[in-house]
């Protein structure tokens, strides 16, 4: 460009303009003729079927014919070339859409009316402009959680929308974008990828009962406006709350705008909080926290105020967040101040103004002169406190949590880690980056480890959006009870997710939990039907139900006859379907537990009946331990462990197993061996509310028949009935389990397995392995992996896999890990390759077993035994201690080499580490330990690689 008069180049230099419309003519907009039709088929060639089966053969010719003043047509030409196409429609179904989905913020996309019925609560005022009430009445808790009573606003005015009917770009000219609407409503089939339209639009959560077909999009008029920001000259945005107060001499701008009653009783009193808090604080120290308030302007008689505020970091927060999450995977955290850090605490923005949240954003850095903002949110257990970011939570990526080194923490003191919490995080850079929104409907079934992994995955992709990811749970979420350490000790735990753990995922914010059980699968209309009748729709189907611990049937066995083991007339591996009796327990989860826990209160543990304890699974020896905590006499506990049938026992360590039975012996259990449930109650039915009153068994030998106050059985993992009679009645092939392939996929091309529900299909010969031979959080990584190609347009579809390769059994490497408390105090960790279980003698005689490394006793509680293979690796860790074991830690040592521990194995032959738990708290493992310990060894031997090479040219 030329200079002005006066101007030196040799200061200024040369600047140089590309103008938009050089590369992007603008586009010619007019209204739709009928010679147009040839052209516009070419538009919609991918989608011609869709539509034809929607509106028919001659869909375009008949829509273009059948313009009026209620539907209109407009094209796009460039240069005399349609590539554009528009229609629009007056009418829209805004009674429907308010049922399907939450349009309280925008009125229900009506006029308004005296009317109207808006909150349930009638001495609340709804004459308040709807336009500013914003997201606020959209909490992320409300919206994103079932409920089963959900109060439906009523609006008696005017449509106030217009729908666009359909559209259609050439993908070159696709980034394009006086009618008395306020709003412009489109709905998108969830498969379709989202247009970048749409990234303009506001897409609107459906309620949780809805059966809409499609995603809706809402835009209001005021998107279109050009200027909406107006500043002060002094970049530095004073605070207050009333408008006549002031601060240094300068008027502070007054806040205003409509809230909710939830939010007016805890949102207005924070923020006055902070705004008191911090004016003293400014005036004492300008270098403590400061409130930055972002106020706007008004337009159309419609107040726009729209509050944003946060607060700088303490340098303790920030080394926290650094140490406990990898935020590292987004900003270079050297190359940032303490001052640049801050933390968002409430944004509410009113729904029309979304489109514009990451402008929002980027004045909010501007003016408050930080360059990384973290939004903190407490889990479920931790607070009540209503978050306020639903509307620009979209925006922030989550930021994973980082493996910790486990450490005494009564020797760390004041350094021990702050309370956990989910982190939310975006920068500068961020704000740039735009994230692909994806609309499909993912539903999972199954809260399980598989589940839960899958889960993370996708949330955790920074650069995706799942706009539908449905969750049905029979307990909802794992970690939603507060952590009760008897009822943790009920059951078994694969140390995969822990409550910890569970509090800073953002499982909350980006997942509709549905709770229910699978009851009826319906293929052809792609949902699921749950056992209160609930409909839930999906594109892709996920199941990870897993096994659970089933009620045994009993044989029948006629005890008159003294009948033994090998006389009774029925399988005792058959599932009860019958009544359950209310003192019949079984324990696969935590709600579970806590109704064991609370029947026992109530009517066990004042009295002086039995209890008995079905079953030789590891769950029996964990329930024992809980009964002992409660404070119940071990006499008053029987032990009935049923034959072993196939395979080890569940310690598969004769030393371990001798040292549980001397701590039941010693607690005064009584242990019954062999025995088989024939009866409960004497062979009596049952009604609804009888209980057990007595328990009959057969032996090897004779009969046996015990009083019974409370039942607790874990004789067996299976697949639960209702949800193998669903899978069955749907037409899925079923063998043993759910049939799949080494892609996780099932007969059915849109529904997908993994865990233990599973098996292989017999064409891969697999025999005995399943994915039960699997560590359940790495196959739900590995779904994910798989599935994600087909939801993310930014990749590459895979290609189809050679006959060759699909014979082969994808290879897992994550170790199985279990472990619990068991009688006696004795805390039990096994860590261990996946495979199928053999006996521990039978793999000790193989010639390439390699070493096995033990010290210590079992039966006094510091008993820690080491596998090291043939190639010199951690292949096997099992513990039993009566102290609290470093999981974390000792989780760290799998497939480590033995002499990156410091030459293990010589060392232990030599006789110099007489104890392995006081050799692996010397503070040289405490690196090993690290969680970027491994990335240390991957660059060291990328260094060292490199260096080979130069040396060799």
């Amino acid at each position: 460009m030329k200079l002005r008069d006066g101007a030196s180049s040799d200061y200024l230099g040369s600047l140089y303009v590309c103008l938009r419309a050089t590369h992007f003519p603008k586009l010619q907009i007019r209204q739709a003729r009928v010679e147009d039709n040839d052209d516009l088929v070419k538009l919609f060639e991918k989608q011609e079927e869709q539509l034809m089966e929607e509106y028919g053969e001659f869909f375009l010719a008949e829509l273009i014919a059948a313009q009026d003043k209620d539907n209109h047509l407009a094209v796009g030409e460039v240069d005399g070339s349609v590539v554009g196409f528009m229609g629009v429609h007056q009418e829209v179904n805004v009674e429907l859409l308010s049922k399907c989905f939450h349009l309280e913020s925008f009125h229900g996309l009506c006029k308004l009316h005296p009317e109207d019925v808006c909150d349930p609560n009638p001495f609340i005022s709804t004459q308040s402009s709807t336009s500013s009430r914003g997201h606020q009445d959209q909490w992320v808790e409300e919206s994103l959680t079932h409920q089963k009573d959900e109060f439906l606003p009523t609006y008696k005015g005017a449509s106030s929308a217009f729908c666009i009917q359909l559209f259609c770009v050439n993908p070159k000219y696709e980034m394009r974008y006086d009618i008395d609407k306020q709003f412009c409503v489109m709905t998108v089939p969830p498969m379709v990828p989202e247009l970048p339209l749409l990234q303009s639009f506001y897409n609107v959560p459906p309620r949780h009962n809805s059966t809409f077909p499609q995603d809706l999009y809402v835009f209001h008029r005021v998107g279109l406006l050009i200027n909406i920001f107006q500043t002060t000259n002094d970049t530095t945005i004073r605070f207050g709350l009333n408008d006549t107060e002031t601060h240094n001499g300068l008027r502070t701008p007054s806040i205003h705008f409509n809230l909710s009653s939830a939010c007016q009783h805890e949102f207005l009193p924070c923020f006055a909080q902070h705004v008191c808090v911090h004016q003293c604080a400014c005036s004492c120290d300008p270098k403590t926290k400061i409130l930055k308030v972002c106020h706007l302007g008004v337009v159309d008689h419609i107040i726009l105020q729209d509050i944003e505020y946060c607060f700088t970091l303490t340098l303790q927060d920030i080394e926290f967040i650094h140490a406990q999450y990898n935020i590292e995977d987004f900003i270079d955290f050297e190359q940032y101040l303490p001052s640049e850090h801050a933390c968002l605490q409430h944004f509410v923005l009113n729904p029309a103004f979304v489109c514009f949240r990451k402008y929002y954003l980027r004045e909010l850095f501007r003016l408050s002169n930080s360059s990384s903002f973290y939004y903190q949110r407490e889990g479920k257990t931790q607070g009540n406190m209503r978050h306020t970011l639903s509307s620009v939570l979209h925006s922030l990526v989550p930021v994973r949590p980082r493996r910790q080194v486990c450490y005494p923490l009564q020797e760390l003191g004041a350094l021990a880690p702050l309370e956990e919490y989910t982190l939310f995080h975006i920068n500068r850079k961020l704000t740039l980056e735009p994230k692909v929104t994806v609309n499909a409907r993912l539903v999972i079934v199954g809260a399980s480890d598989t589940g839960m992994s899958f889960l993370e995955t996708l949330i955790f992709s920074p650069h995706l959006h799942f706009s539908s990811l449905t969750l049905i749970s029979t307990h909802g979420l794992p970690g939603d009870t507060p952590p009760d350490h008897v009822l943790n000790t009920f059951l078994l735990t694969s140390h995969s997710y822990s409550p910890e753990l569970l509090a800073c995922m953002p499982f909350h914010s980006h997942i509709t939990v549905v709770k229910g059980k699978m009851h009826k699968l319906d293929r052809s209309g792609k949902h699921v039907i749950l056992d209160d009748g609930t409909s839930v729709l999906y594109d892709f189907l996920v199941l990870c139900t897993g096994q659970q611990l089933q009620v045994p049937c009993p044989t029948g066995a006629d005890m008159s006859q003294h009948p033994t083991n090998s006389e009774v007339p029925n399988t005792p591996d058959r599932c009860y379907t019958g009544i359950v009796p209310p003192n019949l327990f079984v324990l696969n989860d935590m709600e579970d537990c806590r109704l064991a826990h609370n029947w026992l209160q109530q009517n066990f543990l004042s009295g002086t009946g039995n209890a008995v304890v079905y079953g030789n699974r590891l769950e029996a020896h964990t329930i024992i331990q809980a009964l002992l905590q409660l404070g119940i006499s071990g006499s008053r506990l029987h032990l009935v462990e049923p034959p072993l049938r196939v395979g080890p026992s569940c310690f598969n360590n004769f030393a371990i197993e001798e040292a549980a039975r001397a701590a039941l012996l010693q607690a005064g259990v009584i242990v019954h061996s062999a025995c088989l449930l024939a009866h409960w109650s004497d062979g009596k039915q049952l009604r609804h509310g009888d209980l057990i009153t007595s328990v009959s068994f057969t032996t090897d030998t004779k009969a046996l028949s015990l009083p019974c106050a409370v039942l607790f059985c874990c004789y067996r993992r299976t697949v639960d009935q209702t949800t193998f009679l669903a899978l069955n009645d749907a037409g899925l092939v079923y063998n043993g389990g759910l049939v799949v392939d080494s892609c996780f996929r099932t007969n059915d091309p849109v529904l997908w397995a993994a865990g233990p529900l599973t098996t292989y299909s017999r064409r891969y010969h697999a025999g005995q392995w399943s994915h039960s031979c699997y560590s359940s959080q790495e196959l739900g990584f590995q779904l994910a992996t798989t599935l994600l190609p087909l939801l993310d347009p930014t990749l590459e579809l895979p290609e189809d896999l050679t006959p060759e390769m699909d014979c082969l059994l994808p290879a897992f490497s994550a170790p199985k890990v279990k472990g619990g408390l068991l009688p006696g105090g004795f805390h039990y960790l096994h860590i261990a390759k996946p495979g199928i279980d053999t006996y521990l003698e039978a793999q000790m005689r193989l010639p390439d077993y390699g070493q096995e490394l033990v010290t210590g006793s079992a039966s006094e509680g510091n008993y820690f035994r080491l596998h090291i293979n043939q190639y010199g690796m951690v292949e096997t860790i099992t513990c039993l201690s009566k102290e609290e074991l470093p999981v974390g830690n000792f989780l760290s040592l799998y497939g480590c080499h033995e002499r990156l521990l410091n030459n293990l194995s010589s060392r232990f032959h030599e006789g110099i580490i007489p104890d392995f738990y006081k050799f692996f708290k010397q503070s040289w493992c405490l690196a090993i330990f690290h969680d970027r310990f491994q990335h240390l060894g991957q660059e060291l031997r990328r260094l060292a690689s490199t260096r080979l090479v130069r040396r060799s040219t």
